[in-house]
């Protein structure tokens, strides 16, 4: 039979035992609540982001014609403003007045793609163009294998541009 000193020993364990799940589980639970809340925090940021800019969307001209294809020129342009509202990237797109305040020589970011892959094209700005369109010259690209298409003008919508690299005076580079 055990001694009185024994089974209070046993209940003091155990007591100690019962304590440290309900601390360990409550430690868990303000975790998960902390984890929660900074997630509820970011999907409401991103979801005002996503409706900034399915306002500022502007739809892409009904002639595209002028705009890079596959078929003449092996790559289209992404649009971003369009993937935005969908996916919004992990840094702002410029603003639709940043856009429209661009002139010529100003130097802005494009996304393109070759239907494989995707990726940057720095372009100069030449002229602006009527529906929030641009002609801009290839400036830069990001990787060589795209070397062929430097100095090559290409028509571009203000939808296009992902980044204003150099923006226009008394505007905001992004």
């Amino acid at each position: 039979m055990p001694t009185p000193v024994i089974l209070l020993n046993i209940v003091w364990i155990g007591g100690l035992i019962v304590w440290a799940v309900w601390y360990y589980r409550r430690e868990q639970a303000r975790e998960k609540a902390e984890e929660e809340a900074k997630t509820a925090a970011i999907s409401a940021k991103l979801q005002k982001q996503m409706k900034s800019y399915e306002k500022q969307y502007i739809p892409l001209p009904a002639d595209q014609s002028a705009f890079p294809d596959y078929d003449g020129d092996g790559f289209i342009l992404i649009d971003m403003a369009e993937a935005a509202m969908y996916h919004p990237p992990n840094y702002p797109l410029p603003v639709l007045g940043a856009k429209r305040a661009l002139a010529a020589g100003d130097l802005v970011r494009v996304l393109m793609s070759d239907g494989h892959l995707s990726e940057d094209l720095w372009v100069e700005i030449i002229d602006k163009r009527p529906e929030d369109c641009f002609a801009g010259r290839i400036h830069a690209v990001e990787v060589t294998r795209l070397n062929r298409l430097l100095g090559r003008e290409i028509v571009f919508h203000a939808n296009h541009i992902r980044e204003i690299v150099q923006a226009p005076p008394g505007g905001a580079a992004h």
